[in-house]
């Protein structure tokens, strides 16, 4: 008997997913508040880059450790430490290393909630449905962002930026609560840390390279823009990412059943992948790279 793709697990990962997203997006506000605070663009970009860089180099750390089981734990620690490192910025009110400090415990949040919920997927799906699980996850964090806009946007408007802060500390709690009502996959590896040295082979390395340029474009798109328009006047973002998050989900709805039966080019010659062998290859040792790589891609 076939095991079904949405129970109660995918459904809770996903609802505790679509509310950390939406927790993410409202901090694309982040730039235009520290802008108010004569933090000019070079220092803001600094400061954003402390969360991103601290992220990137604990996923692979955290990637050990969420596969030895602790997946749920860290989607929980994971949201919870996302509440608590917003609570400072309902105090700040000048520029200074604490602005810093938040983002290397925001960094580090959202280091293990990415990490522990990728690693649930590769681990919890059915085989043969692996891609369609990760184009489903996907739409779980772009609907927020479609509307994540206007969300902060509105709370500025009625409420300030105190408003949006306080809210994105009580919707990353909320999505803390999701977790704790899902199993622990049964899935377990316990590698060495040498085994994350197989990113470096090109069935790994092209692609995730690819991945990375293009995460170098988007962060410094995401992290300029809000300044740009706050600068130039112009009054929405909301419309901007809306259309950004519909076009994702158009291709992710059109790709994610592809993904798991995929023609593509290797050495001159067209290869069919079935069941997404490369990503999601049934030995642990294969699992354990995806997880590190998307640790340092994703």
């Amino acid at each position: 008997m076939t095991r079904s793709l949405y129970d109660r697990n995918y459904l809770l990962l996903n609802a505790s997913n679509f509310l950390y997203s939406l927790y993410a997006t409202v901090f694309i506000f982040l730039p235009p508040f520290l802008y108010r605070l004569n933090v000019r663009e070079g220092e803001i970009g600094l400061i954003m880059a402390t969360g991103t860089l601290v992220s990137v180099a604990l996923k692979p750390v955290n990637g050990l450790f969420v596969d030895r089981g602790g997946r749920t734990a860290f989607l929980v620690s994971g949201a919870l430490l996302a509440s608590a490192s917003t609570i400072p910025w309902l105090f700040v009110t000048e520029r200074g290393a604490h602005l810093f400090a938040i983002r290397i415990f925001q960094g580090a949040a959202y280091s293990f909630f990415a990490t522990a919920s990728y690693a649930y997927i590769a681990v919890a799906a059915p085989a043969d449905r692996r891609g369609e699980a990760l184009g489903v996850f996907g739409l779980s964090f772009f609907l927020p962002t479609a509307v994540g806009g206007w969300l902060g946007e509105w709370l500025i408007g009625r409420a300030g930026y105190h408003g949006l802060f306080l809210s994105a500390t009580v919707i990353a709690f909320l999505s803390a609560l999701f977790p704790l009502g899902m199993k622990e996959p049964k899935g377990v590896s316990r590698l060495s840390p040498s085994s994350l040295l197989d990113f470096l082979s090109r069935p790994y390395f092209i692609p995730n390279s690819a991945g990375f340029l293009f995460g170098l474009a988007f962060g410094s798109l995401f992290t300029f823009l809000p300044v740009y328009l706050l600068i130039r006047k112009i009054p929405s973002l909301g419309v901007f990412l809306f259309v950004y998050a519909l076009t994702v989900i158009g291709t992710r709805t059109l790709a994610r059943r592809l993904a798991d039966r995929t023609m593509f080019m290797w050495k001159g010659e067209i290869v069919e992948l079935d069941r997404s062998d490369v990503i999601f290859s049934d030995r642990p040792r294969d699992r354990k790279t995806y997880e590190y790589v998307q640790g340092i891609f994703g």
